[in-house]
């Protein structure tokens, strides 16, 4: 943050926080602005807020920061960003909102700014394992999710191969049930595949591991495996994702103990264009 500041002055502090994590032309990103005076003294007056977002990205003002922020006091402002079609995004984007404002009794302004990164390119053309990709968001019932290996037990990268029937598969996801992940493909994909069951190492006496597996799109569910157990053979996914935002992957557990319920996601890819 850079102020330009008088003596007895100081700038306000400001935070941005998205209603979702991506910029895309088909779902507008909203932006909520908070502006908060540190001075417990002193209030902030003739407060102006300036965008500054990356080239293809336009905002609109939705509500308006009021003039002034009293001594200790927050105000926010919030504003839609709307992504041209053809702007060639990067994979993270940078939206930034710069305020001016003019302590009380002075006659220099104060300056500051807050910044928010977002994803904005998706994949890009070609085959891409989620593996591979990042997170819009997970959440995993025994640790986190891991990348081209099981779920061992609650510390990441403590799994061993993932292996469904037999098979070991070098690619993948592994998680513990009940978990989900998300993972943005800005509408660049238009198929999912995955092998899914529960992990081998849980084939061994008495282990019960049994899952549900999910696919959504866009809000929307595309597969709903009903009960996997242990020792079963995997299924095999693929799934039209044309023009699909947001994937969502979900592991569902079928009974109140989870802890056998190693779930692997094996050569779970996306094909894109």
């Amino acid at each position: 943050m850079v102020a330009f500041v008088s003596a007895d002055a100081q700038p306000a502090v400001v935070a941005l926080q998205a209603d979702h994590s991506y910029l895309n032309a088909s779902d507008p990103t909203t932006v909520t602005v908070s502006v908060r005076n540190p001075n417990p003294l002193t209030d902030l007056t003739q407060l102006t807020l300036e965008p500054q977002l990356p080239a293809g990205v336009t905002a609109e003002l939705l509500t308006p920061a009021p003039g002034v922020v009293s001594a200790g006091a927050t105000v926010t402002a919030s504003y839609r960003l709307t992504t041209d079609p053809q702007a060639n995004l990067p994979a993270k984007a940078t939206v930034t909102v710069r305020a001016t404002a003019v302590p009380a009794g002075s006659n220099q302004s104060v300056r500051s700014s807050g910044s928010i990164e977002l994803l904005g390119g998706g994949p890009g053309a070609g085959t891409h394992y989620l593996s591979d990709l990042p997170f819009l968001s997970s959440t995993g019932g025994l640790g986190p999710w891991e990348r081209d290996m099981n779920n061992g037990e609650g510390a990441a990268g403590d799994g061993g191969p993932l292996v469904l029937a037999g098979v070991t598969y070098a690619k993948g996801l592994g998680t513990n049930s009940v978990a989900k992940a998300e993972f943005y493909l800005a509408g660049q994909c238009n198929r999912f595949t995955a092998v899914v069951g529960i992990d081998d190492s849980m084939n061994k006496p008495g282990a019960d591991g049994d899952v549900e597996f999910v696919v959504a799109a866009d809000g929307t569910e595309k597969y709903r495996s009903g009960t996997v157990r242990a020792g079963e053979q995997p299924r095999q996914l693929d799934l039209d994702v044309t023009g699909v935002n947001v994937l969502r992957l979900d592991v569902g557990k079928v009974d109140a103990d989870n802890w056998w319920d190693r779930a692997d996601w094996a050569d779970a890819k996306v094909s894109c264009s």
